[in-house]
């Protein structure tokens, strides 16, 4: 199969571009969708090699990078500017007073941290599984006292499994699948991809679902895929009581600064 990369490289611009935040790999799952391009390491790999270079000459949008990050301190120049610079991230809880208290878990790590950019507001826990989850960090979710998880994996034999893993630990909550599901496969017309026969999982996976395929989380567009979690969350919580507890905050916020605002004075 030759690839036309010039034609690739346009499709996952312009994907990026109407999608964004997006990530490499939703760009690769979406052009595998629409068979630009195999499903392949090598493909993955030479897809990232040939956007790069065209985020270097300016022809390509950047992507979100959600497993490496630049630690440094930061300083300001006084102690109010400090303060300042810090207002935004004084919260109040701003799940008291819901009716249920909800929980995301995520298979993959990069839809956790780009979730979080989406409905992090809501204050409500969002879990990177990784994969099949440590019983550690079970363990400290049990600590939130949840009534409710939402799910977002792939829907294939590996998927499968960790969503039962976790159901099975959390028995006593209402656990729901929000993305991927059968009836999604079919809503966007989504291609399923031959499935890994030496996925451990897999003969239960054709038991139960007669052949064996997979198909990624990530062939969802990311903006549709946010949409669905934002629509998931907000129909379980009370958005009045939210909306009072997000403006006591603010209230609190201004007075702090008007606090500020006469130290600054006073110290001048």
């Amino acid at each position: 199969m030759k690839l036309d990369w010039n034609q690739i490289c346009q499709e996952s611009a312009r994907f990026t571009h109407q999608h964004s935040p997006v990530t490499l790999r939703q760009a690769f799952y979406h052009l595998v969708s629409q068979e630009l391009i195999p499903n392949s390491e090598s493909a993955y790999k030479q897809l990232s090699n040939k956007t790069a270079r065209a985020r270097e000459l300016g022809t390509h949008p950047p992507f979100i990078d959600t497993t490496r990050q630049i630690h440094d301190e930061p300083t300001f120049k006084t102690v109010s500017h400090g303060i300042r610079s810090n207002l935004s991230n004084f919260h109040l809880d701003r799940t008291q007073y819901q009716p249920e208290r909800l929980a995301i878990v995520c298979e993959k790590r990069g839809h956790a941290a780009m979730l979080w950019r989406d409905i992090g507001e809501y204050q409500w826990p969002i879990v990177e599984s990784g994969g099949n989850s440590s019983a550690t960090i079970r363990d400290e979710l049990n600590e939130y006292d949840i009534d409710t998880i939402l799910f977002v994996g792939d829907y294939d034999p590996s998927g499968l499994s960790i969503e039962r893993t976790w159901r099975d630990y959390f028995p006593h909550v209402d656990f729901i699948r929000v993305a991927l599901t059968l009836d999604q496969i079919d809503h966007y017309g989504l291609q399923k991809l031959a499935g890994k026969a030496t996925d451990s999982n897999a003969k239960r996976f054709v038991a139960e679902h007669g052949e064996l395929f997979q198909v990624e989380v990530d062939a969802i567009p990311p903006d549709e895929l946010r949409r669905l979690v934002r629509t998931s969350i907000e129909s379980r919580m009370d958005l009045s009581m939210f909306e009072t507890v997000v403006a006591e905050e603010n209230r609190q916020r201004d007075e702090l600064d008007d606090l500020l605002a006469e130290f600054d004075g006073e110290a001048a």
